[in-house]
């Protein structure tokens, strides 16, 4: 992908994307019977609220910054979660057996 143009940063986060999901989607079948046709979607989505949510919550523990901190992480992982309810309840979302 270091070929390829990058605008914002999309072409290495759908490469990061996939390559989670090409580890994982054997192990979803096998063991949850299921398989995600949203969740390429739902990794892109949410990708970037991951270092925020990290940062946010390290701030948390350096005095002086513990409540807006712990305030900013508890919205992020609140949208974080809103985003992946929602693309998981789309049609089709997923195939079970």
């Amino acid at each position: 992908t270091k070929k390829l143009p990058d605008p914002f940063g999309l072409v290495s986060a759908a490469a990061t994307t996939i390559a989670a999901l090409v580890a994982t989607i054997p192990f979803s079948i096998i063991y949850f019977r299921q398989f995600s046709l949203v969740a390429p979607l739902s990794n892109m989505v949410t990708l970037p609220l991951v270092p925020l949510i990290m940062l946010s919550g390290f701030l948390i523990v350096v005095p002086g910054f513990t409540h807006g901190a712990a305030l900013i992480t508890h919205y992020l992982i609140g949208l974080m979660l809103y985003l992946l309810s929602w693309s998981g309840s789309l049609p089709y979302a997923s195939f079970s057996w």
